[in-house]
């Protein structure tokens, strides 16, 4: 199975770790790019409402 999904976070624990403890736990694989504060700058225009987490679906949509 491909990796249908791509979720979007800081590189570091904190609140969007929930969210991949229920991906895990569902046994759903996704693409887990995790960048660091200083990434942020350039990434925040790319996502919905400029916010994180976000996940990513196969077909582009952005889900924040």
């Amino acid at each position: 199975m491909s990796d249908k999904y791509t979720y979007h976070y800081y590189g570091f624990n904190i609140l969007g770790d929930s969210a991949r403890a229920l991906l895990a736990h569902a046994k759903v694989q996704y693409k887990d790019p995790r960048f660091g504060m200083d990434a942020w700058p350039e990434i925040k225009p790319t996502l919905p409402g400029g916010v994180c987490p976000c996940l990513e679906l196969e077909d582009g949509t952005k889900i924040g």
